[in-house]
């Protein structure tokens, strides 16, 4: 997946552009979450990060703006969520590659163990 540089949002009224700072893309990372194991699974794009040469970057602000960003939900046993989220990540992530991390929160009855990653 390549990183994007500037883009922009426009609505009734407004276009705002959003550019990445010196050195640094927006990585867009589409995802499909499927519960198929707990009663409820709370989802939220500010849940992931994306590890780039061993630094963790946290969603950005763009994330929002996104035409597809990924809800902040409870997804229920057999429901599926799909979305979009934005990461600000130096420009050589296409070399470097990257890692996507979910945080859970110590109360929640699962982890990122549970998790079972696929690339599509």
């Amino acid at each position: 997946m390549d990183g994007l540089g500037a883009y922009f949002v426009e609505g009734r009224g407004f276009r705002y552009t959003f550019t990445p700072k010196t050195g640094y893309v927006y990585l867009l990372v589409d995802l499909e979450i499927e519960n198929s194991e707990y009663d409820s699974l709370s989802v939220s794009g500010s849940r992931f990060s994306v590890v780039v040469d061993s630094v963790k970057y946290d969603d950005s602000f763009a994330s929002y703006t996104l035409s597809a960003p990924l809800p902040s939900v409870k997804v229920l046993k057999g429901g599926i969520v799909r979305g979009s989220v934005a990461f600000e990540v130096p420009s050589n992530v296409s070399q470097a590659g990257y890692l996507i991390t979910y945080e859970s929160y110590s109360w929640e009855s699962y982890s990122a163990n549970d998790i079972e990653w696929q690339r599509r």
